[in-house]
């Protein structure tokens, strides 16, 4: 029943989880927390526990470069089975969903990535486990672990997803509410510039607007609060370097 599904998402003003229409989860990051890796970044994103690793920019082969391609970017998404709170998957099914996955973090890397000054170069990501909100989430993730290892970028990437529910934009779906198949859709921006939308659920073409509008706003607290990260730690280490 339709109007039962809405009545559980959000009572009374108030969603499953107990937040508001336009509520964040909690965002806590550490980042350089893989040594043998050039770059990364554990994100928790409420029940959420992701890890990003950077391995390059290395020498690519010939082989992996097409005459018009300065730099590759090849993410390798990894959810283990057990990673997901209220799904069960077959590995098949889950493999190409992942593949999927990965795609799309790569479209939106391509936007932000200076790979001009990577020629030839190859940046290889790892998103190890993620549940509820996945995209948007590995997104950040990748952002910090890339803000990590030095590569150079044209500003902080953050990402959000977003739904509709009984008429309200709803911030940040858990994955409650994104199995439930509401209209959703993934946005990535840097400031105020969108460089990555994708539709998670069938969307309405009157739903599109208020929703970009919705994202660009939790973009920006996003990247605000996880800014908040990257300056601890970067805080942290020149306190350390000046301590040796």
């Amino acid at each position: 029943n339709p109007d039962s599904l809405m009545t559980d998402i959000l009572l009374n003003g108030r969603r499953v989880d107990g937040r508001r229409p336009n509520e964040h989860r909690l965002l806590r990051a550490q980042l350089g927390t893989q040594p043998q890796a050039d770059g990364s970044a554990l994100l928790e994103h409420g029940n959420s526990r992701l890890l990003a690793t950077v391995h390059g920019p290395a020498q690519a082969r010939a082989a992996d470069l097409s005459p018009e391609e300065d730099c590759v970017l090849r993410v390798l998404y990894n959810k283990p089975p057990f990673a997901s709170m209220t799904e069960r998957r077959r590995r098949g099914r889950g493999d190409r969903k992942q593949d999927e996955t990965a795609l799309l973090i790569e479209e939106a890397l391509g936007g932000v990535v200076l790979k001009q000054l990577y020629r030839r170069s190859q940046i290889e990501i790892r998103v190890l486990q993620s549940d509820g909100s996945e995209l948007s989430a590995a997104i950040n993730a990748v952002s910090l672990a890339l803000m990590d290892a030095g590569v150079a970028m044209r500003g902080h990437l953050a990402a959000v997803t977003v739904g509709y529910c009984d008429q309200a934009p709803l911030v940040d779906l858990n994955s409650y509410e994104q199995s439930a198949g509401l209209p959703s859709l993934t946005v990535a921006c840097v400031g105020q510039r969108v460089l990555h939308a994708s539709v998670g659920a069938r969307l309405h073409s009157q739903q599109l607007d208020p929703l970009l509008a919705c994202a660009s706003r939790a973009c920006a607290c996003v990247a605000n609060q996880l800014g908040q990260d990257v300056k601890a730690h970067l805080l942290a280490a020149c306190c350390f370097q000046s301590a040796a």
